[in-house]
């Protein structure tokens, strides 16, 4: 939804963004440089983002110092991006237009440019995003119909799944006046066993269902699917969400019932426990699933375990499902595509699973990888990328003693992103010797590429080089 954001939004973001992830203070030059505007246009940018801090009271989360050549920012641990993105979101107009539509569905034209404070010309050039992102879902925006948005009652339910969540994790302030009672919502916590984020997507896509319904607007076709909730039975969820539309039409209650299942079952891929929780059996065969895995391990040359295989097997039938109902979907977190979001976790991962995801572009159509589904995919392949090639083979040495050495390589364990194992001797098969000094020629010889040297109490930035030299001789020796 970045799409959304109002350009001067946009460059205040990107610049903050850049501030805490890399460069928190360089001259106003380089900053100009990096988001391609004059020295006047960032100056600007920073007396908004001053202005900004300080209405927000935001000055115990970030500062800045503004000299006639650097800009200095300084965070603070409670500094959160989201808390900005957030805001700025909030107030671009194509992001408070879709509000306005979603929570009063009769309001006028002529009422939604006055509340705009600009002119119709001006209006409609500046929702020029918004109608590219509605394509996406195949929407259109058609000011002179009683509902402005145009498509499927359920793509327009997704398009709003979307951009809520990936917003507000939420409707933000609206809340339908069915949700108010906390009491039973908590109730349908915890009789369905819901996490955090699992709760917040069912608050959402129910305020979202419950709100269109008010306005006249219903779900008027049956969604067929395979797939289950590994925490709950559609049985339960129907029993508890039943209530809430109770006012309808038996036949249409159970339409709402199962596309809001729909919604929810779908909204993330299932966890690696998946494979323990739905025989693969009472999922019926998906001819897809099945071609899919096969061009993966031709691929990438390689054989799945039965539980690699599972695994698989049940995402992409999620996958497919939910691609086959809706049409489009998430590519962007924040100011960054997926891509560069991912990029930055592992580019390793990334650059593989662009590399099959290209290879799948030559293969019959409904194997193609769109933008907005490189997200889904990417975390289903992840895991089985990261544990492609066989463990590191590596040896700890500590001065202090054997205490200090075991514990290096519980840490090691614990925070590496690739499989290791250890060995406490030396051998020719050893890819990385990790030491706190430097080791006796007579005793070792090995190449300068193979021995990691640092500080007996290693300090950050040294565990930093070292999970990025890990991934470097791992990722070199999955070619």
């Amino acid at each position: 939804m970045k799409k959304l954001l109002d350009k001067p939004f946009h460059l205040i973001l990107k610049l903050l963004e850049h501030f805490y992830k890399k460069t928190p203070q360089e001259t106003i030059n380089y900053y100009s440089d990096f988001l391609n505007v004059d020295r006047r246009t960032i100056l600007k940018i920073i007396t908004d983002l001053e202005r900004d801090i300080a209405d927000c009271q935001w000055e115990n989360q970030l500062t800045l110092e503004v000299t006639e050549t650097k800009i200095i920012a300084t965070f603070s641990t409670n500094f959160s991006l989201e808390n900005f993105y957030r805001y700025y979101m909030e107030r671009s107009l194509c992001v408070e237009l879709v509000q306005s539509i979603f929570k009063e569905a009769e309001i006028s034209l002529d009422q939604i440019i006055e509340n705009f404070f600009v002119s119709r010309t001006t209006f409609y050039r500046r929702i020029t995003p918004l109608k590219e992102v509605l394509a996406e879902f195949d929407l259109e925006l058609d000011f002179t119909k009683k509902q402005f948005l145009i498509g499927e009652e359920k793509q327009i339910r997704y398009f709003f799944s979307v951009f809520f969540w990936e917003i507000f994790r939420s409707t933000g302030e609206y809340k339908h006046p069915d949700l108010k009672d906390t009491e039973y919502l908590n109730r349908i916590k915890q009789d369905l066993n819901l996490s955090i984020p699992h709760f917040l997507y069912f608050q959402l896509y129910l305020n979202i269902s419950l709100t269109r319904i008010s306005q006249g607007y219903l779900v008027s076709e049956v969604i067929p699917y395979p797939i289950k909730e590994i925490n709950y039975s559609y049985a339960q969820f129907k029993n508890l969400t039943a209530p809430y539309f109770n006012k309808l039409m038996p036949a249409q209650q159970s339409l709402e019932i199962h596309s809001l299942y729909f919604l929810c079952v779908t909204s993330t891929i299932y966890p690696k426990k998946v494979t323990n929780l739905i025989p693969i059996q009472k999922i019926p065969e998906l001819k897809f699933a099945q071609q899919w895995i096969l061009y993966y391990t031709n691929y990438f040359d390689t054989i799945l375990s039965n539980e690699d295989y599972v695994y698989l097997y049940l995402n992409l039938s999620l996958i497919y499902e939910k691609n086959k109902t809706f049409h489009g979907g998430t590519s962007s977190f924040g100011v960054n595509s997926v891509t560069e979001v991912l990029r930055e976790e592992n580019p390793d991962v990334l650059r593989y699973s662009m590399q099959f995801f290209s290879y799948l572009s030559t293969q019959e159509e409904e194997f193609h990888i769109a933008p907005f589904q490189v997200l889904s995919f990417t975390l289903l392949i992840r895991r089985l990328l990261i544990n492609g090639a066989p463990p590191l083979r590596l040896l700890v040495c500590s001065k202090v003693g054997q205490e200090e050495t075991d514990w290096i390589q519980s840490l090691i364990k614990k925070i590496s992103s690739v499989p290791v194992e250890f060995y406490s001797s030396t051998s020719p098969d050893l890819d990385l010797i990790i030491s706190d000094f430097p080791l006796p020629p007579d005793l070792i010889s090995v190449s300068l590429d193979k021995l990691f040297l640092w500080l007996t109490f290693p300090s950050p930035k040294e565990w930093r080089s070292l999970l990025k030299k890990l991934e470097e001789i791992y990722y070199t020796k999955l070619n």
